[in-house]
């Protein structure tokens, strides 16, 4: 962490570096600002020191020059200047050099007349003037005082060299001072700027952490500046749409969870035909293995009669509904309805609602009508034959104690198909039947009972092989009673005279109970195995009506077995053998064993 602070300290692009470089030139503005300010005002007051004493001194020269004659001035100079230790210049009051400490022939020299401080000199009685002496190569402080006759100037000149030597030395102490003041200003400047900085890369952090979506970070320890308000308003302002974003989470959630469950394929496309929404069971009707969102929607629905219809109701912003074949068994209902009045969601929304199994339930009920019909209709116009013909013969009594006796077991077999509807239509339409431990052989034997009549009369021999061991089971006694009666119907029906019929249970090694019906009667035709358990339908038809059957009974084993999970397996018999076996694999209730 601070490797980090420190890298943004030294980064250039960070407001910390900005901070203290901008207090860093400040400073060192300030500090050069005075040093400079205090160099030129010890300068000036050194140099306008040395000034009024070398004036002074110009006056105390006065009196001792006046009264030195011509010829001796050169002399006399130099003495005064060897006592004084500065150079002295005597000049006429025309600007001619009559004598100097420094320059023996004092004619060589240029004139003076024009020199700054004989000119200050003239309107004021001294002047000075501090510039580059040519004569000794050397910054010089010049002061000239005219005399009170005002026929010649007294200069005295002095070298700047100490004076240059003291102010480096005073420089030195004023840089040394300067720098000292400028690393405490530092030290300051770098506590100040973080001061400042820390605030705000505190603010920087957050609004990151907020940008990547990490809405629970917040910022903490925050001052009472205007700094303060704004991180404690980004505060409220994560609070409030973190909030907003929970809410929104969870009422998706719920959208999600609803949708996904719906059993209807479900898909919501824009008006540029590119696929927002779909749920799982849309995925699972088109084999997509990936959300399709983001592709058009006639790359995943296949169909050009269903794609120009939603093509035309996107245009057309119409909603819509229209049955649809997939296949010869999936037949859907389509609902197209039009998604409208927001600005971030407009298109079509798309239902396919399953209807084949609907489809084949009414075509089960035309089937069965008809059937029905059939069936009764045919007893009815026998029974109508042998009343008319009755009514012609009544003198007959022979005949018409005949017809009267096939009249009754025609009553009897219509009589037959609407008890088996009626047990067919309870099976169908009963909500729950309780289960409970039977006793498959008491069933057994019950119905063989009940049958002994019809088994009598073709002379068929039972062979009933039931191990006691597994004899009771966990099902419904009315479903288990209907099935094994209409199984053992079935095979006396369709047996032959002196036939046989074996009754077999036994567990196997899946943990479950095999129960089977074999008989040595006609058998059925490979073709016809699929579509023996229909209403109605018959291998022979003309044996069926013969013996009586309804053509429901299989129907109703079908159910049966269907509500007490049990599992049917039909097989005919090899033709030298013929007949047919019924297998049922009862699942096994290990409470029930015994």
């Amino acid at each position: 962490m601070g490797l980090k602070k420190q890298s943004k300290l030294i980064n250039p692009g960070s407001i910390t570096y900005r901070i203290f470089l901008s207090y860093s030139f400040l400073i060192i503005v300030i500090i050069s600002g005075l040093l400079i300010f205090t160099n030129k005002i010890i300068e000036e007051t050194y140099i306008k020191s040395i000034e009024n004493n070398l004036i002074n001194t110009a006056y105390i020269l006065e009196d001792d020059i006046s009264k030195t004659s011509e010829t001796e001035l050169q002399n006399t100079i130099r003495k005064l200047s060897g006592s004084i230790g500065d150079r002295i210049t005597l000049i006429d009051a025309e600007g001619k050099v009559k004598a100097d400490s420094f320059v023996s022939d004092p004619e060589s020299l240029e004139n003076h007349y024009y020199r700054p401080e004989l000119q200050a000199a003239r309107e004021k009685t001294t002047g000075s003037s501090l510039r580059f002496s040519s004569t000794i190569s050397s910054r010089m402080l010049y002061v000239a005082k005219i005399s009170s006759k005002k026929d010649f100037y007294i200069r005295i000149s002095r070298p700047m060299t100490e004076i240059d030597t003291i102010m480096m030395k005073i420089n030195r102490l004023i840089i040394l001072v300067g720098l000292s003041a400028f690393i405490v200003s530092l030290f300051f400047n770098i506590i100040i700027s973080k001061k400042i900085s820390n605030p705000v890369r505190k603010t920087i952090l957050f609004a990151e952490n907020f940008a990547a979506g990490n809405f629970s970070h917040r910022i903490v320890d925050f001052s009472s500046d205007e700094l303060g308000i704004l991180q404690r308003s980004l505060n409220r302002l994560a609070d409030n749409l973190e909030t907003h974003i929970y809410k929104l989470t969870v009422e998706r959630e719920k959208l999600s969870v609803t949708l996904e469950t719906i059993s209807d394929p479900i898909v919501v496309i824009d008006n540029e035909g590119y696929i927002i929404l779909s749920n799982n069971a849309f995925r699972i009707l088109y084999n997509l293995k990936d959300d399709p969102s983001g592709r058009k929607y006639y790359e995943i629905i296949r169909g050009t009669k269903l794609n120009s219809r939603i093509a035309k109701a996107i245009n057309r912003q119409t909603d819509e509904i229209f049955e649809h074949k997939f296949s010869r068994e999936r037949i859907f209902d389509i609902f197209l309805s039009t998604i409208s009045g927001s600005d971030s969601l407009a298109g079509m929304l798309i239902v396919f609602h399953d209807i084949s199994e609907k489809k084949q339930i009414e075509q089960m009920k035309t089937d069965l009508v008809g059937n029905l019909s059939h069936e009764l209709k045919t007893p009815i116009a026998i029974i109508k034959g042998y009343l008319e013909t009755i009514q012609m013969q009544q003198d007959n009594a022979e005949l018409r104690k005949d017809f009267i006796s096939r009249s009754i077991s025609n009553l009897d077999r219509q009589n037959a198909i609407i008890n088996d509807m009626l047990k067919l239509n309870r099976l169908e339409t009963s909500g729950e039947f309780e289960f409970e431990e039977i006793d498959i052989n008491e069933i057994v034997s019950s119905c063989l009972a009940s049958l002994t009549p019809k088994i009598v009369r073709k002379s068929i021999s039972v062979r009933n092989s039931i191990d006691m061991n597994c004899r009771f089971i966990h099902a419904n006694k009315f479903l288990t009673e209907q099935l094994i009666f209409n199984v053992i119907d079935n095979a006396i029906n369709y047996n032959k005279e002196g036939g046989e019929i074996i009754i077999s249970l036994a567990s196997d090694d899946d943990n479950r109970i095999r129960l089977v019906f074999e008989d040595t009667g006609i058998g059925i035709p490979d073709e016809s195995i699929d579509r023996i358990f229909e209403r109605f339908y018959r291998v022979d038809k003309g044996r069926s009506r013969s013996t009586g059957g309804t053509g429901l009974g299989l129907a109703i084993v079908k159910h049966a077995a269907e509500i007490q999970n049990w599992i049917i397996m039909t097989e005919s018999l090899s033709a030298k053998i013929n007949g047919t076996r019924f297998t049922f694999l009862i699942p096994v209730n290990d409470s029930f064993k015994h």
